[in-house]
């Protein structure tokens, strides 16, 4: 009898070593994919954002940048992200190379 409750015993920590194991970190990686899609995606609006409010006013370099990474920063702060600058920066400039030539006359062609 106290055999086989050492046996189960055993199975059932065996079992529970293997969820804290493996389970949970599977879990987290998927909720990891899920913010920064979500990341990618506060980029994204920011970025165009910033290119259609800056588009007939010259500004000086790095200033949209700068406005784009304060903004990026402060929506990721509300929404729990933690991304250090250089992501952020890669982030904007990535965003900026996959935006139209020229989003006024994509517009433009809509109408």
């Amino acid at each position: 009898m106290f055999g086989i409750q050492l046996e189960i015993t055993t199975v059932v920590l065996v079992s529970l070593g293997l969820v804290l194991g493996y389970l949970i970190p599977w879990l987290r990686s998927k909720a990891k994919g899920t913010q920064w899609e979500h990341f990618i995606s506060i980029v994204a609006i920011i970025v165009q954002s910033i290119e259609q409010r800056y588009r007939f006013i010259n500004y000086g370099p790095g200033d949209k940048l700068r406005h784009a990474s304060r903004d990026i920063k402060l929506v990721c702060d509300q929404c729990g992200l933690k991304y250090d600058y250089d992501t952020i920066v890669k982030a904007i400039e990535a965003a900026v190379l996959n935006l139209p030539q020229s989003t006024g006359q994509k517009l433009q062609n809509k109408e």
